[in-house]
């Protein structure tokens, strides 16, 4: 459960109400709220009163009724009377989980799915619907990433060094087990993050590591690549894994988004004058290449997985800014390519690293991409986005979240 969404919390507190009175909530809670009581819910001590309460309110006996008139005029009314549709600014006056629920329909609405039996792969497309009028609508589809899996030799060949690191696990265990979930405790460690100060930041981070599992679970069902212990009974890992394949790492993937989303939204550069990494941007990509490692040493996956992962999430990270800003290059279109993988790769026998370049557009002078990112040649995507994903679809959710967590940080 994210930070911003403990609010719902409170909720519990009702269940300290026993039919005798109302008073148990608060003796719950441990300190007086002005909201206790006011969150979704119901309870029958509290019910019947206010069902006494209007009774005397609205009708006294002997008392003429009330005349009930309903205001005239909505804020922000539309021309029949009820209140403008598709008003970004009104997803404030809903439920966090609500909040959720719209942000996340906008942000998956465009997003196509396609898995290829043939090259082991699965790719996921941004579709951009045309706005004719009449007719049916032309489709383009923009790819923003594919993912084929490397044969069984590649996991085998790694599986020594998932071994090896199992020398780590004495060190490192109090980690391994803190990271299982989403470990904003780390994070926070670097940037101080708290749901007071950053309560839309956390809320979207929510939304993008949410966006993110979503992506990936299909992903992994589909390649259907096993965890370390599957090869070897010897890893013997030391969690249990949810019960879900190993390619790409989710935890890599998670980690990386965050990285880079935190990255952006604090408005901090990626790098110094003389070219080298910030400050910052170097202890978020280290917090995330240590995430990862760690679920090696746990020996629920393979480098491999990392590497796969790493690169979906900054993929993901930059459609994610791609959409709630409809500004700025777009994303590069990615793949990785474990197909054209053998037991003999170097960067196999090597395993990961957070330093390797992704595209072109990050490959040094002189320097070649590792072989599974060799295709990751083109240009920025950048589509229109002009509101006609789907025609009459609502817009607009994601950038006012965007707005709200850019802001926290000014």
């Amino acid at each position: 459960m994210s930070s911003w969404s403990m609010l719902q919390g409170a909720q519990g507190a009702q269940g300290a109400q026993g039919a005798q009175g109302a008073q148990g909530a608060q003796g719950a809670s441990g300190s007086y709220s002005p909201a206790l009581g006011l969150t979704p819910g119901a309870d029958a001590a509290f019910s019947w009163g206010l069902v006494l309460n209007r009774d005397a309110l609205v009708q006294p006996h002997g008392v003429e009724p009330l005349r009930w008139f309903l205001p005239k005029v909505f804020a922000n009314a539309a021309s029949d009377g009820l209140p403008a549709v598709n008003l970004p600014a009104r997803l404030d006056q809903w439920s966090p989980d609500i909040r959720f629920e719209n942000l996340f329909a906008e942000l998956v609405q465009p997003l196509h799915l396609q898995a290829d039996q043939y090259s082991f792969s699965v790719a996921v497309s941004h579709v951009e619907l045309s706005s004719r009028n009449p007719g049916p609508p032309d489709a383009t589809a923009y790819e923003l990433y594919r993912l084929s899996r490397p044969g069984r030799v590649v996991f085998e060949a790694q599986l020594p060094q998932v071994n090896d690191w199992t020398e780590l696990r004495a060190e490192r265990l109090q980690e391994v087990i803190t990271q299982v979930g989403i470990p904003l405790q780390y994070w926070a460690s670097i940037l101080d993050l708290n749901p007071t100060t950053y309560r839309y930041t956390l809320e979207f981070l929510n939304l993008a590591l949410s966006f993110a599992s979503y992506l990936n679970q299909l992903t992994k069902h589909y390649l259907a690549c096993p965890r370390p212990v599957a090869y070897s009974p010897g890893i013997q890992p030391v969690i249990n894994p949810r019960r879900f394949a190993a390619f790409p790492s989710g935890h890599a993937t998670e980690a990386f988004l965050v990285a880079r989303l935190l990255q952006v939204l604090s408005g901090q550069s990626l790098t110094k004058p003389d070219g080298s990494e910030s400050d910052l941007e170097t202890q978020l990509q280290r917090l995330a290449h240590r995430i990862s490692d760690n679920r090696v040493v746990a020996g629920v996956h393979f480098p491999i997985d990392a590497t796969a992962g790493r690169m979906v999430a900054q993929t993901l990270a930059e459609y994610l800014v791609f959409r709630c800003t409809g500004t700025g290059p777009g994303w590069v279109p990615r793949r990785f390519d474990g197909q054209t993988l053998t037991d003999q790769t170097p960067e196999v026998l090597r395993g990961f690293v957070r330093k390797e370049p992704l595209d072109v557009h990050q490959l040094p002078s002189g320097q070649n991409l590792p072989p599974y990112f060799a295709a990751n040649t083109q240009a920025y995507l950048s589509p229109a986005l002009g509101g006609s994903l789907v025609r009459g679809a609502p817009t607009g959710l994601l950038r006012h979240l965007w707005q709200q967590a850019k802001s926290e940080w000014l």
